[in-house]
C-alpha cells in the first residue's frame, strides 16, 4: 500500500466567544477535522488559536485558509540566499550564524524532503538529530536547497520571520 505524502500546515481558528467555554469548543473543533493535529499555540488574550496539522499533499489547495511552511518562507519572510560553502554542515552552520547574529532562534528547516536532505550531508547523517530541530518536508519546496528558519518568537510554521537558503549541491 502507497502512504501518502503529507505536509505540514497553520492556520488561525478565531475563537467566537472570549470565554474558556469558547476556546473549549475551538479545541474540539480543531481536534474534529479530518487531518492529524501536531501542534496547538493559545496564549491568554489571543483572538484565535493556532494549528498546526499534517495534511496530504493533494488534498491542499493554494487558496485555502492554511499555510505551508515553504509558503511562510517565500511570502512572508526575510529571505537569504547563501553561497555554497566547502561541506553540507558548513553550510548550515553558516545559515545558523547568520539567524543568531539577527537574534533570531534557529527553529526548523524546511526542504522537499529528508531523503533529499540526507543524500546532500551524508546517508546516515540525520541534521534534526543532531540540531534537535525538525526538517518540515513540503514538496513544493523543490528548489534543491534546504531553509534554515529562525524566529524571535516561537516555533510554528506562522512564527518564521527569516530563512537562509542552502543550496544543496
Amino acid at each position: 500500500m502507497q502512504s501518502r505524502q503529507r505536509v505540514l500546515v497553520t492556520e488561525v481558528i478565531p475563537i467566537p466567544r472570549p470565554t474558556v467555554q469558547g476556546l473549549l469548543e475551538v479545541f474540539r473543533d480543531a481536534f474534529r477535522g479530518p487531518f492529524k493535529v501536531e501542534r496547538l499555540r493559545y496564549s491568554r488574550g489571543d483572538a484565535g488559536v493556532v494549528v498546526e496539522r499534517l495534511m496530504p499533499v493533494e488534498e491542499g489547495d493554494p487558496s485555502s485558509e492554511f499555510l505551508t511552511a515553504y509558503q511562510m518562507v517565500k511570502q512572508h519572510a526575510d529571505l537569504e540566499i547563501q553561497e555554497p560553502a566547502d561541506s553540507p554542515l558548513e553550510s548550515i552552520a553558516k545559515a545558523i550564524q547568520s539567524l543568531t547574529s539577527r537574534r533570531l532562534k534557529f527553529t526548523m528547516f524546511v526542504a522537499e524532503s529528508r531523503h533529499a536532505v540526507r543524500a546532500w550531508t551524508g546517508r546516515d547523517l540525520r541534521i534534526e538529530d543532531i540540531w534537535q530541530i525538525p526538517v518540515v518536508e513540503d514538496p513544493e519546496a523543490h528548489d534543491r536547497g534546504i531553509f534554515v528558519c529562525g524566529s524571535s518568537s516561537g516555533t510554528m510554521v506562522q512564527d518564521i520571520e527569516a530563512a537562509v537558503f542552502c543550496r544543496m549541491e
